[in-house]
């Protein structure tokens, strides 16, 4: 997961309850499980851009940057400092809600997310390892993030049909797959997996 060095930057697209928030959730928790059994190294925080806020500053490389160095004292004061973690190459950041990010008009929109773009070569520059995934609900949202010297590609996420579902639940829990899809198929809920 993330082993690439092609692309240390990249979008997950999706409609809204597509499982994008979901998706960099499991993302945390499987590369954090993967860290405490020693299999690797990285350091991976999730932040949902919804909290985003500078306080009167302009949407600068600088100010996300210490929005984010205030955000993990706060939350880690017991963990190395950020910019350590940086510079060790061992930062996977997991930015949910692009789109969500706060702003008064789509200027402002336009700005932030090439703010965002200097930020992610600020925190990807040079320094193999360091990633960052971000999920946003549209391409529009999410052009200005690519760069002609980082391309951050887009991975979009599907709806699945009744087979993937059934594929799924096969796949990851092949005891009760027939049982749970029986049930199901006639409930409310298989809407909520399409």
């Amino acid at each position: 997961i993330l082993d690439t060095t092609l692309y240390p930057a990249f979008v997950v697209l999706g409609a809204p309850g597509s499982g994008k928030s979901t998706l960099l959730r499991h993302l945390e928790l499987t590369l954090t499980a993967r860290a405490l059994r020693d299999e690797t190294d990285v350091v991976t925080w999730y932040v949902p851009l919804n909290q985003f806020r500078l306080s009167g500053e302009e949407p600068e490389p600088e100010a996300i940057e210490r929005w984010f160095e205030e955000r993990w004292r706060d939350r880690y004061p017991a963990l190395p400092p950020l910019a350590e973690i940086r510079r060790q190459g061992r930062l996977v950041l997991l930015l949910d809600g692009l789109n969500e990010t706060p702003h008064k008009d789509a200027a402002e929109y336009r700005r932030l997310v090439i703010a965002w773009r200097h930020f992610v070569h600020v925190i990807l520059g040079g320094r193999p390892g360091n990633r960052a995934v971000f999920s946003c609900r549209g391409l529009d949202y999410s052009a200005p993030l690519s760069s002609p010297t980082l391309r951050v590609p887009q991975v979009v996420i599907e709806a699945l049909d009744n087979d993937r579902i059934q594929e799924f639940l096969e796949r990851y829990c092949p005891q009760h797959s027939t049982r749970l899809w029986d049930v199901l198929r006639t409930t409310p809920q298989v809407e909520a997996l399409c």
